[in-house]
Protein backbone atom coordinates (compact mmCIF):
# COMPACT_ATOMS: atom_id res chain seq x y z
CA UNK A 1 0.00 0.00 0.00
CA UNK A 2 0.91 3.39 -0.68
CA UNK A 3 0.20 6.82 1.40
CA UNK A 4 0.63 9.93 -0.36
CA UNK A 5 -0.02 13.37 1.44
CA UNK A 6 -0.45 16.17 -0.98
CA UNK A 7 0.23 19.81 0.55
CA UNK A 8 0.30 23.54 -0.86
CA UNK A 9 4.30 24.07 -1.66
CA UNK A 10 4.00 27.50 -0.44
CA UNK A 11 2.86 26.05 3.18
CA UNK A 12 4.85 23.08 3.59
CA UNK A 13 4.04 19.30 4.57
CA UNK A 14 1.24 18.72 7.12
CA UNK A 15 2.32 20.11 10.81
CA UNK A 16 0.71 19.02 13.83
CA UNK A 17 -0.86 22.07 15.84
CA UNK A 18 -0.97 19.99 18.99
CA UNK A 19 2.67 20.15 18.75
CA UNK A 20 2.84 24.26 19.80
CA UNK A 21 1.39 25.94 22.76
CA UNK A 22 -1.89 27.34 22.65
CA UNK A 23 -1.06 30.62 22.10
CA UNK A 24 1.45 29.70 18.92
CA UNK A 25 -1.12 27.41 17.14
CA UNK A 26 -4.41 29.84 17.65
CA UNK A 27 -2.03 32.29 15.62
CA UNK A 28 -0.93 29.86 13.01
CA UNK A 29 -5.07 28.69 12.41
CA UNK A 30 -6.60 32.12 12.61
CA UNK A 31 -3.67 32.85 9.81
CA UNK A 32 -4.83 29.43 7.94
CA UNK A 33 -8.55 30.80 8.25
CA UNK A 34 -8.30 34.40 6.79
CA UNK A 35 -6.16 32.24 3.47
CA UNK A 36 -8.93 29.96 3.42
CA UNK A 37 -6.19 27.36 2.91
CA UNK A 38 -7.23 23.79 3.32
CA UNK A 39 -8.67 22.01 5.79
CA UNK A 40 -8.04 23.65 8.78
CA UNK A 41 -9.12 26.84 7.76
CA UNK A 42 -12.47 25.57 8.15
CA UNK A 43 -12.07 24.43 11.54
CA UNK A 44 -14.64 26.95 14.33
CA UNK A 45 -12.61 28.86 16.63
CA UNK A 46 -13.42 26.52 19.86
CA UNK A 47 -11.05 23.97 17.99
CA UNK A 48 -8.40 24.17 20.20
CA UNK A 49 -10.42 24.20 22.90
CA UNK A 50 -12.39 21.34 22.81
CA UNK A 51 -12.02 18.57 25.19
Amino acid sequence: MKLYHYYDESTGPFKNLSDLDIEEAEIILDKLRSESKGFASKRSKEYLFLP
